[in-house]
């Protein structure tokens, strides 16, 4: 029993050491201003594989070959890059710089002394009582 114990584990050792390995990227996010971006979505493009930029930008991911990587932020355009790997011992480094991308919104005016939207929507519907309710020849329910 012993000498099957030892065997498995010399086994799982051997599958350790002899797995795939990846290259790894990392490296730093930052925006027009040199200022980290912190906890940027980084993506491994047709993948369900990523992670996220720390609180200082910084951020480390595995790659393999010929790898789509994507980042993006809210604010900010999405900036992807395609790196081709030549070993699995490889490390790179990519900084990267965000471009901003202002979103804007429509105008809004608050008044004060206007009047409920919902009160007109509740006349219209009160008027138009009568019509609905000859609309309908008989209804029942039953109650459970």
């Amino acid at each position: 029993m012993d000498c099957i114990k030892v065997r498995l584990s010399y086994i799982l050792l051997l599958f350790h050491f002899t797995g795939v390995s990846f290259a790894a990227l990392f490296r730093k996010i930052t925006d027009e201003n040199n200022e980290a971006i912190p906890y940027v979505s980084v993506y491994l493009a047709g993948t369900t594989q990523g992670a996220t930029s720390n609180k200082d930008g910084k951020y480390s991911i595995e790659l393999s070959p010929e790898t789509g990587i994507g980042f993006q932020y809210i604010g900010y355009k999405i900036h992807s890059e395609i790196l081709e790997i030549e070993s699995a011992e490889q490390k790179i480094i990519l900084n990267i710089k965000m471009e901003p991308q202002p979103y804007q919104i429509a105008e809004v005016t608050v008044n004060a002394n206007a009047e409920d939207p919902a009160y007109e929507i509740m006349r219209k519907a009160i008027k138009m009582r009568k019509y609905y309710k000859e609309q309908v020849q008989s209804y029942s329910a039953m109650y459970i």
